[in-house]
């Protein structure tokens, strides 16, 4: 956490000449000041003898366009998607209303990164770039982006501390479909649907600690409370965290 530290002061110190008053956020997250929403993400780890830190300044973002890139179990989840990434992210346009070029960017980021470290320019060797571009035409290509894999994504997470997940699970006596919104380890928000009545449970769950046993805990009591036509505890925890 000390390496994300030191090395998003630079970052830092970046959007806000762009206008953006941001600030680190552990691990990994840069967020703007005013609405706590995460501006840009970063990472960082060991290859060979050299440690590699990586990031990016989030110029502009289509939420709409990236909820429809997600394939989920539910229609109705892709929407709870879009709005969480609207709520919770944001982008230099969208906070200053203008849109730098990638030079004036990549300019002040070594400017920046120059007042930390001794920085010598070299040239980038040609076998970096001739490998560069062909990573880029196999993850850009049209076999790559539209393959497949059987993936349905159940959990997504949004920033560092919210997250969104979908459950379907079959009992012998119908279906229970669930859609949980997580913020900072406790649930934020419930939708349960399919062929039971459990409103009240949604409602009970809001503010729970999101670890299983403090669930199972509280879907324990209202299984109790409401046993006629009330799906079990194991059935209710399979949908909710979509084993």
């Amino acid at each position: 956490e000390d390496s994300y530290k030191l090395l998003s002061e630079p970052v830092i110190r970046a959007y806000r000449r762009m206008g953006v008053d941001v600030l680190y956020r552990p691990v990994s997250d840069i967020a703007v000041r005013s609405n706590g929403r995460k501006i840009g993400g970063q990472g960082a780890g060991d290859i060979g003898s050299c440690f590699v830190f990586v990031g990016g300044i989030l110029l502009r973002f289509d939420t709409k366009l990236m909820a429809e890139l997600f394939k989920v179990p539910e229609e109705s989840f892709r929407e709870r998607l879009r709005t969480s990434l609207e709520e919770n992210l944001s982008w230099v346009e969208r906070e200053t209303g203008r849109l730098p070029t990638y030079g004036e960017v990549e300019d002040i980021l070594v400017e920046e990164f120059s007042n930390l470290f001794d920085l010598e320019e070299e040239e980038i060797p040609r076998e970096a770039i001739s490998l560069a571009d062909e990573l880029k035409r196999k993850f850009t290509s049209r076999k790559t982006l539209l393959e497949d894999t059987g993936r349905r994504h159940r959990a997504v997470k949004i920033r560092e501390g919210v997250f969104l997940r979908s459950g379907v699970h079959k009992t012998e006596k119908g279906v229970i479909k669930v859609e949980v919104s997580v913020r900072e380890g406790r649930v934020e928000k419930v939708v349960i649907s399919g062929d039971f009545e459990l409103g009240d449970l949604a409602d009970a769950l809001v503010g729970v600690s999101f670890e299983r046993e403090s669930i199972k805990e509280k879907l324990e009591e209202f299984v109790r409370k409401n046993k006629d036509g009330t799906p079990g505890v194991e059935d209710l925890l399979r949908a909710i965290y979509g084993d």
